[in-house]
């Protein structure tokens, strides 16, 4: 299974009256073990009843089955999006004198599990810039850059939103393998995934410098306005796409229309941008983590 990790500047709530697991539940969603909306309760159990509790041990899988009251499935599912995040640590422990499989945070710690985590994510980052670079000089059409409006790109308040994994080599070209990483391009071959790389080759790319409105936009890929919309929410989320209001001429009455262009009409400064928010939001992480070790009472 690839490492993953979801970066956010996103801070969910919890529905969780004890502390522990309302802090606990926030990381995870946060950080991508767990879908928002979905229900926490087993991976809330594990963590907090089981690995924070007694930090030091492994558990066999059939321990775990037998006192959160479950089945192996359910453990696996759960086990595996821990182990999607590297927190998790296996080693062979006698067990009714057998060696099993025995379960905690890596060494002894969430906290220093995360640190493993950070260590994985700062060798991803890289990898995904050596594709951006790569991906400018095949894709983006060379114009100046605009320093001018540098104000509007920092200000644009959109949540960041990205995902850090492994990059695959299947994939040829680099902006596809970039873009496939970090959650944008899907793997479908659907008139939604047509839209998504164009909007990107087509017109950001081909056009850096260019802010585009909607509805232009529509009719410049023959795609229909909603889809287009979904597909720069999620170019914005990523910091590749800023946003700013179209100027209203006076007299004129009605909403700005909204309009959109390449971050910084750059796409390697629009990762410049993306990487240090994302640094950022994961030594935040490690402060939450942090906590949820000082509120569990862990040494």
């Amino acid at each position: 299974m690839p490492f993953t990790l979801r970066v956010t500047h996103e801070r969910p709530s919890s529905p969780e009256q004890d502390p522990l697991r309302a802090a606990v539940h926030k990381f995870i969603v946060r950080a991508g073990a767990v879908s928002p909306g979905s229900d926490p309760t087993f991976m809330l159990d594990l963590v907090c009843d089981r690995f924070l509790a007694e930090p030091k041990r492994f558990w066999t899988a059939d321990e775990l089955v037998e006192v959160l009251s479950t089945n192996k499935v359910t453990l696996k599912n759960n086990m595996d999006r821990l182990r999607d995040l590297d927190l998790i640590q296996e080693e062979n422990i006698p067990s009714g004198g057998k060696a099993k499989k025995g379960y905690r945070f890596r060494y002894g710690s969430l906290s220093d599990a995360f640190r493993f985590t950070m260590v994985h994510a700062d060798i991803i980052l890289p990898n995904y810039r050596k594709d951006v670079v790569a991906a400018r000089k095949v894709h983006q059409a060379k114009v100046p850059d605009h320093d001018g409006d540098e104000a509007s790109a920092r200000t644009d308040k959109t949540y960041l939103d990205v995902v850090i994994t492994e990059t695959t080599a299947d994939i040829e070209d680099p902006l596809e393998r970039v873009l496939t990483a970090m959650g944008y391009l899907s793997s479908s071959d659907g008139p939604g995934a047509d839209v998504q790389r164009r909007l990107m080759t087509d017109v950001f790319l081909a056009r850096p410098e260019k802010w585009w409105p909607t509805e232009e936009l529509a009719v410049h890929l023959d795609a229909n306005p909603n889809m287009v919309y979904k597909q720069l929410s999620r170019l914005r989320s990523l910091y590749l796409v800023e946003e700013k209001d179209a100027e209203v001429e006076e007299g004129h009455r009605g909403k700005a229309k909204r309009l959109y262009r390449l971050r910084f009409s750059n796409l390697t400064r629009g990762f410049d941008f993306l990487e240090g928010n994302a640094r950022t939001i994961i030594d935040e992480y490690l402060e939450e983590v942090k906590a949820i070790e000082d509120i569990a009472g862990v040494d």
